[in-house]
């Protein structure tokens, strides 16, 4: 799968956890990811994904902030969540050069979204 492009994982019950950390690697051309279910962390290969122009993360419902994983994604042009985060607070402070179209929808508990610009 070295060559895959467009990957979406989704999990068979709403309150199952996906088990991304099972992928020991993703694919290093990888383009678009759609991650639909819980999962208890960020997989620790998104830092590897800098073939990356479209990430959505549904029903995710991560308690950590998630957005250092992301935010230095080179090639980032689109990233939505939907019901993707539990906290009360987004902090996007750096990085996401290239991103275009951000959505943010369904985060019960996110009370502020701060973006500081540079």
């Amino acid at each position: 799968m070295i060559h895959l492009r467009d990957l979406v994982v989704k999990s068979c019950n709403r309150d199952e956890q996906a088990k991304m950390e099972a992928l020991g690697s993703a694919p290093p051309d990888l383009q678009k990811l759609g991650l639909i279910g819980k999962l208890d962390k960020v997989p620790h290969w998104f830092n590897s994904l800098d073939s990356l122009r479209r990430l959505s993360l549904r029903g995710s419902r991560l308690r950590d902030d998630f957005l250092p994983h992301v935010q230095a994604l080179p090639n980032l042009l689109q990233l939505q969540q939907l019901n993707a985060y539990e906290g009360e607070r987004l902090d996007f402070l750096e990085g996401f050069q290239k991103l275009k179209i951000l959505k943010i929808a369904a985060c019960p508990r996110l009370k502020e979204v701060v973006i500081t610009k540079e």
